[in-house]
């Protein structure tokens, strides 16, 4: 009888050891192909579980509800984080920039930026010249040193994610005669 328990004992827990080994996390996978810009919901995905070795792709639960595909999905395809955009994202963009003053050591990737332009003062004049804002919608992306032949003259290089009307205003100020600066937000 003893020995009839044990067995019983060790298949259960071989069962669940077993069962406990496969079980994998909960992640999207698409239903059938998904084109760039369509919308992703329960008539496309569906949560798996799944053993994706990775925390690229979306966890059960986190996909919202104004989705959007950034690239063309296959069917069956576990969905990326990097594959998904939505309405609010979809209207910003990166771009690397250089800042003349350099950030303060409290600033983070997703610290809130405005960005300044100083034009440079024009010769013959004494009256200083006045800076002007550039966006006060910036986030900082991350930061990449100071390279070039700034390198070593206060100049560093950033990455900020800004608002798509924002364009012009930050291509201009980048390449205009002056220099631009990022100040913290709420700091």
């Amino acid at each position: 009888m003893i020995g009839i328990i044990v067995l019983l004992a060790s298949i259960i827990a071989c069962t669940q050891l077993i069962a406990s080994a496969r079980a994998g996390i909960p992640v999207y996978r698409s239903t059938r192909p998904i084109a760039q810009g369509e919308s992703l919901g329960p008539h496309n995905t569906v949560i798996i579980d799944a053993r994706p070795e990775s925390t690229a792709y979306l966890p059960g639960g986190e996909l919202p509800s104004d989705a959007q595909a950034t690239i063309n999905i296959g069917a069956g395809e576990l969905i990326a984080r990097s594959a998904i955009t939505t309405e609010a994202q979809k209207n910003r963009r990166n771009i690397v920039i250089s800042v003349s003053d350099g950030l303060p050591d409290t600033v983070t990737p997703g610290t809130s930026l405005e960005l300044w332009f100083v034009p440079n003062q024009p010769i013959g004049t004494q009256e200083a010249p006045k800076p002007s804002i550039v966006t006060k919608d910036a986030t900082l992306v991350k930061v990449l040193g100071e390279s070039g032949i700034l390198a070593g003259q206060g100049s560093l290089r950033i990455e900020v994610r800004f608002n798509v009307t924002d364009i012009s205003k930050i291509l201009e100020s980048a390449h205009g005669n002056g220099t631009l600066s990022a100040v913290p937000v709420g700091l």
